[in-house]
């Protein structure tokens, strides 16, 4: 149909206008894709180095996305990038898309050369070094190395060593061969005596001196004659010694001794080495003069001189007479003999003994027994003289001057002459002296212990857990019981017999016997302040002059006025009341506070009695009646009447100037 020209151009608009809309469809679908594919793409640069491996570097990819040259495109979320190179150790990397960065450098490490070597012969001793160190042991070796040039060398102690330079490239490997030559040695052998057979590994190779070529290895050597001890070594021929010398020096086969002895028990010797001492057979040097000494303590030693033969057999009878010595006991007194626990009779006496230690027992009843141990000898007579002391000696000689007690009470000791009797009491010319005051005459046979100080209530306490301000006062206030049962407690926790017997806390005796703590004595004390250490007898405790020294001791001085009946005037001694122990300067026997302080309880029951008397103690009697004697001024005293050591008084409770001191016999 023909269209008319109008009809044709509109036709061919429509068309053009159908086409371009297609056309526009077409760029903005593809222009969208392209920019969603350029948008979800993303490209990441993967850096290889050392330039070496970047050069020969394989990149695969495992995942969706491609490579192109040196940059990955991801498309998936996560990939893994494989990096190979020739003569490098492969790497794998993981890249992901969320990935912050787009540039990663690769380092690729170089692949190892590798060496294998074996040795022959295979043997398991052959070392491998390289470049001089010790890299494995055995007849094969693989091994790892850096790459470039190397020293490879085998050794073996019984081998010449072999080495060689190998250069291997990083990721290579060179195998190697090494035949080791055996060492060419030497071996020289000598003895003394010469001319003795030799056998290598079993072999005989001939008689000293032996000289032969031997090649490298280890060997063993026998020396083996009639008349010397065999001779087993082993000797190893190396490279690093291939000539080896040996000298023997032969010893001579043993002799066999088979030896009795009698008695048994005594001390062997040969040439001065020790033996057991008993029926035995010893292998003994032969060829040689043997000394062998056999003695026992008591016996005659006996020695011999001997040669043997090698391998000979031989017996030998050693039999020891016994050997005595004199010895003369003497004693004085006379006393019974005890050896070695047996009796025999009494001193003096002589006896032949036999020369071994013996224990000897001397003893005499009321006397120290004396033990010694004597050795009696066949050269000379041994002569015992020794003087048996009484108990008392004894425990005088033991006894310290000065000793310190379990609670730290020092005591001194006093040894009254026994012989000498003084005066207790005073004359009634005496000025101030009082009725009770009666002259008796005593002796003191017995040493005796004293405290330096009075007690201090601190000692005290301990006893009868009392607690006072100060500690290191004299203790006052206490009853003569009380004094009595400390002593007691002292002697209990000394571990010394009870002086006092007790019913419960009641005083109901005593034992004259014992050495256990007590009260000192009326006669002790007075002996004490006027007659202990001084020439002629003391009125006072200071001496005879009635002029009171300064601070002789604590006693009613100016500042006790208002609170005595009768002070010193003129007079200070420091202290109001008590005073600790030990404040003032001790008087001529090393005693502190005879005179003042507290006034002391003695021992003795109170009474007045005419009679002379020996170490008196007094008796016991009811303190509620009769008490007990108190002996010393105290710091209530200020008249020269109590001032005198005869002042005595009678009491039977407490007082607050009233104190003690202890003492104990020795024997």
């Amino acid at each position: 149909m023909n269209l008319s020209s109008e009809d044709y151009f509109r036709k061919q608009k429509r068309t053009f206008w159908k086409k371009t809309v297609a056309a526009s469809i077409v760029i903005t679908v593809v222009g969208v894709t392209v920019l969603t594919f350029v948008f979800w793409v993303k490209a990441v640069i993967v850096e290889v180095r050392p330039e070496a491996a970047a050069l020969k570097a394989q990149r695969t990819l495992d995942g969706l996305g491609w490579v192109q040259q040196n940059k990955v495109y991801l498309l998936a979320s996560r990939v893994n990038l494989e990096i190979a190179a020739q003569g490098f150790i492969s790497e794998i990397v993981t890249l992901e898309r969320s990935m912050p960065r787009r540039h990663i450098a690769i380092s690729l490490k170089e692949a190892p050369a590798m060496i294998k070597a074996t040795a022959i012969p295979v043997d398991e001793q052959v070392k491998w070094h390289i470049d001089k160190k010790i890299i494995g042991s055995g007849a094969e070796l693989q091994v790892a190395v850096e790459p470039g040039t190397h020293t490879l060398k085998a050794s073996h102690p019984y081998y010449q060593p072999q080495q060689s330079s190998i250069r291997v490239e990083r990721g290579t490997e060179k195998t190697l061969s090494f035949e080791l030559k055996p060492v060419q040695g030497r071996l020289d052998l000598f003895s003394r005596p010469e001319g003795v057979p030799v056998s290598l590994n079993g072999n005989a190779i001939g008689k000293t001196p032996v000289s032969m070529a031997q090649q490298g290895g280890r060997y063993s050597l026998q020396i083996e004659t009639s008349d010397f001890e065999p001779i087993n070594d082993t000797i190893d021929i190396t490279y690093r010694q291939p000539i080896v010398k040996r000298n023997y020096q032969l010893i001579h086969k043993k002799a066999s001794v088979d030896f009795k002895l009698t008695p048994l028990g005594g001390q062997l010797s040969v040439n001065g080495k020790a033996f057991p001492a008993m029926d035995a057979r010893l292998e003994l040097e032969s060829l040689r003069e043997l000394i062998i000494s056999y003695s026992k303590a008591g016996y005659s030693s006996k020695t011999i001189k001997r040669m043997f033969k090698p391998n000979q057999k031989e017996n030998i009878s050693l039999q020891l007479k016994p050997e005595f010595g004199k010895v003369i006991l003497k004693t004085t007194p006379a006393s019974d003999i005890k050896i070695n626990n047996e009796k025999k009779g009494q001193t003096p006496q002589a006896f032949t003994l036999k020369t071994i230690p013996h224990n000897i027992h001397l003893s005499r009843s009321g006397y120290r027994s004396i033990q010694k141990t004597i050795h009696p000898s066949r050269q000379r007579v041994i002569q015992i003289n020794e003087t048996l002391m009484t108990e008392e000696q004894a425990r005088l000689a033991e006894a310290p001057e000065v000793t310190k007690n379990s609670i730290g009470i020092e005591l001194v000791l006093f040894k009254p002459d026994k012989a000498a009797s003084f005066e207790l009491g005073a004359h009634r010319s005496e000025k101030g002296q009082r009725a009770n005051e009666i002259l008796r005459t005593v002796k003191l046979h017995r040493a005796f212990y004293v405290s330096r100080m009075e007690i201090s209530a601190g000692h005290y306490d301990q006893a009868f857990g009392r607690r006072t301000p100060a500690s290191d006062l004299a203790v006052s206030n206490v009853t003569w019981s009380e004094a009595a049962l400390f002593c007691n407690w002292l002697s209990k926790k000394e571990k010394l017999p009870y002086f006092y017997i007790t019913n419960g806390n009641n005083i109901t005796g005593y034992n004259p016997q014992s050495i256990g703590y007590r009260l000192l004595s009326e006669a002790e004390w007075e002996w004490l302040a006027r007659y202990a250490n001084r020439n002629t007898p003391a009125r006072f405790v200071w001496g005879n002059k009635a002029t009171i020294p300064i601070g002789i001791g604590n006693l009613a001085d100016e500042s006790a006025k208002n609170s005595v009946a009768t002070y010193i005037s003129g007079y200070n001694d420091g202290y109001l009341k008590l005073a600790p122990v030990g404040s003032f300067k001790p008087d001529k026997t090393g005693l502190h506070d005879l005179a003042g302080n507290v006034s002391e309880w003695v021992h003795d029951a109170y009474t007045v009695d005419h009679k002379a008397m020996s170490n008196p103690l007094g008796g016991l009697n009811n303190t509620s009646h009769s008490g007990h004697v108190v002996k010393g001024s105290s710091w209530k005293s200020g008249t020269l009447t109590e001032l005198r050591s005869a002042y005595r008084q009678r009491a039977t409770g407490r007082a607050d100037d009233r104190g003690f001191r202890i003492a104990r016999y020795i024997y």
